[in-house]
């Protein structure tokens, strides 16, 4: 789990990385959208975390609070770095393409990382798998799209973390919409 919470803090590097490296500038484009696929490629990990609540087993050797305490804080600390990572990249895209365009790609990427999610909880691919074994990740993909009463818990899945990141998502722009609102 420690692990996972590590992998969890890669997208929100990425996008302060995108951001960054856009500055207006021609030359800083293609390094913006290089870190900002990177971000998309990695930003599953972050709310990938709250999967490992299904760890939590009670024993003797160690109090029930303690284990809940510490998971919850893993799966809270996940979501909110994927939420942060989130914001930071869709003001980016606000700022570039406009408020319609920065809502678009929330919606689009929701669902993208649900399914993320889906396939390192599930079918064990990681990240980095997209370079390590493409064919054999195109693959999977690919079938789950062709037989999708087969793999019904894909697309039951993805909506479910995709709903959960959408209103952790929500939550937090409200509350820093009125951050913003506060200081007009």
């Amino acid at each position: 789990m420690p692990g996972n919470l590590i992998l969890a803090w890669i997208p929100l590097v990425f996008a302060l990385m995108s951001r960054a490296a856009y500055g207006g500038t021609i030359s800083g484009r293609p390094l913006a959208v290089m870190a900002g696929m990177m971000w998309l490629l990695f930003l599953p990990n972050a709310p990938y975390v709250m999967t490992d609540l299904q760890h939590y087993r009670p024993t003797p050797l160690m109090p029930g609070w303690y284990d809940g305490t510490m998971l919850g804080a893993f799966a809270v600390t996940g979501l909110l770095l994927g939420v942060v990572s989130l914001y930071i990249m869709q003001s980016f895209v606000a700022d570039v393409m406009g408020g319609a365009a920065s809502w678009l790609f929330v919606l689009a990427v929701l669902p993208l990382s649900g399914f993320g999610i889906y396939l390192g909880r599930v079918l064990r691919w990681n990240s980095w798998d997209v370079v390590t074994a493409p064919v054999a990740l195109l693959h999977d993909t690919a079938q789950i799209v062709r037989y999708p009463i087969l793999y019904g818990e894909a697309y039951v899945m993805t909506a479910v973390f995709a709903t959960l990141f959408a209103t952790a998502y929500a939550v937090f722009y409200a509350v820093a919409s009125l951050g913003t609102a506060s200081q007009s």
